[in-house]
């Protein structure tokens, strides 16, 4: 089942929320493929791997800047917000890696349950972590 943005998921800063909407379209558009019987032996494999890279960088990119954002507004939220961004990123690597290893991975990981994990912590993560940003006080243009 897809995403759907909800003003709920707002924390009411336009770069981040700009962001979520855009990494919840990369898990969407994901999420879709696999769907559809696109694995990476669907005959979609360079599709798929493009997706994913697209994934992965712009996480790192949303994260960087969510970070300095918060920085600049000293929010106090920072460094558990740094550390649940690292955790994630290694964790979305690792899931990554598996599945692109597809049969020769020691634990082979579906399409499916990538893309069930990627809805997961992307949710997650907004829910339980970024929203928590709309009780501090950013000022400035972001």
């Amino acid at each position: 089942m897809p995403i759907v943005w909800r003003e709920q998921m707002s924390v009411g800063i336009k770069s981040i929320d700009e962001d979520h909407q855009r990494l919840i379209m990369l898990v969407n558009q994901f999420a879709d493929v696999i769907r559809q019987g696109g694995g990476l032996s669907g005959g979609n494999e360079g599709a798929i791997r493009t997706l994913l890279g697209r994934l992965q960088a712009y996480t790192n990119e949303h994260f960087a800047r969510e970070e300095r954002i918060q920085d600049q507004a000293n929010y106090p939220g920072l460094k558990e917000n740094r550390s649940h961004h690292a955790a994630l990123i290694t964790e979305l690597n690792r899931k990554i890696e598996r599945y692109a290893a597809g049969e020769k991975a020691e634990k082979k990981l579906t399409g499916e349950e990538l893309s069930a994990f990627l809805n997961s912590w992307l949710v997650n993560h907004i829910i339980k972590v970024d929203l928590k940003m709309k009780s501090h006080k950013f000022t400035g243009v972001w």
